[in-house]
């Protein structure tokens, strides 16, 4: 038996006994008592079902400010970690923009060069295709009468020209 049970014998007893002193009449006194008990049945139920509507709101409430606070909590802790991300990401970025900056650099250097190296490359072999020319041209050759011999000498050194180039790189 739990205490409401108790409660709701202790107010039938108590009912059923003024009950039956202010009738006088048992016959009349036990269907007002039965009457009695139903509305005070009746009665207590309510009162519990209001008590535990009760009870259920105050604790709906207070487990609702608990979650708000929780939630509140939560977010702020979010909310600081969704900037540590932020700024993170900030870093990262910079980070990468610096090293394709820094690699971008690397190639326009190597690019810069190799084209120096190529002009210079041919300025070289100009000069020396000059000199050939002039050498093998001033006097004729041993081929003919100097007439298309430069020709000929500006094709076997560029063919050696090329190759020396590419044996470089």
């Amino acid at each position: 038996m739990t205490d409401d049970d108790t409660l709701i014998g202790f107010a039938l007893t108590a009912t059923l006994g003024i009950a039956a002193a202010l009738f006088g009449c048992y016959k009349d006194a036990g269907e007002y008592v039965r009457v009695v008990e139903e509305e005070v049945v009746r009665d207590m139920k309510e009162l519990r079902g209001g008590l535990k509507r009760m009870v259920d709101w105050e604790v709906r409430q207070e487990v609702r400010g608990e979650l708000k606070w929780e939630i509140e909590e939560e977010l702020a802790r979010n909310v600081r970690d969704v900037g540590l991300v932020a700024e993170a990401i900030r870093d990262i970025e910079e980070d990468v923009r610096r090293e394709v900056d820094r690699e971008r650099k690397k190639r326009e250097g190597k690019i810069k060069m190799d084209a120096r190296i190529v002009e210079l490359e041919k300025k070289a072999e100009e000069k020396k295709s000059e000199e050939y020319t002039e050498e093998y041209t001033e006097g004729g050759s041993e081929y003919g009468s100097g007439h298309g011999s430069e020709d000929v000498m500006q094709s076997k050194w560029a063919t050696s020209s090329v190759s020396a180039t590419t044996s470089l790189r």
